[in-house]
């Protein structure tokens, strides 16, 4: 059933029921849910991350001791989930940072607060586009 306006035979216009006819359905397989603004979102953010991946690389080339190994090992693994777009590897990777900044919060490292500090708003921005 589908109600459309029909005209009358007098010509006055009224809204009348066609039981033959069914309402336009909406094919949504060649619907794209990715806008443009998205899409260049989404690269700019793998820009981000691969541009933070090598500053941590060049950053532990010239200071090699175990924290910044251990942070470019999470790099890492929070990069591969946004070229691959599991954000299970970045909540990994979130909460490591979480868990890093209370550390040094304590220990009152500024370097490093302001590091974890901009990674996890990062990877909360990166987590809420792609959900």
């Amino acid at each position: 059933m589908y109600y459309n306006q029909v005209r009358q035979p007098n010509g006055v216009p009224a809204l009348g029921i066609n039981l033959e006819m069914q309402p336009q359905s909406t094919d949504i397989s060649n619907f794209e849910p990715e806008t443009e603004v998205e899409s260049m979102d989404i690269i700019f953010n793998k820009i981000v991350y691969v541009s933070i991946f090598f500053m941590n690389c060049m950053f532990t080339f010239t200071v090699s001791n175990l924290i910044n190994i251990i942070n470019l090992l999470f790099s890492s693994i929070g990069l591969y989930g946004i070229l691959q777009k599991n954000m299970k590897c970045v909540y990994f990777h979130t909460i490591y940072l979480l868990i890093g900044l209370i550390m040094f919060i304590y220990v009152s490292i500024e370097m490093y607060i302001i590091y974890y500090s901009v990674y996890i708003i990062l990877n909360i921005i990166t987590i809420e586009q792609y959900s």
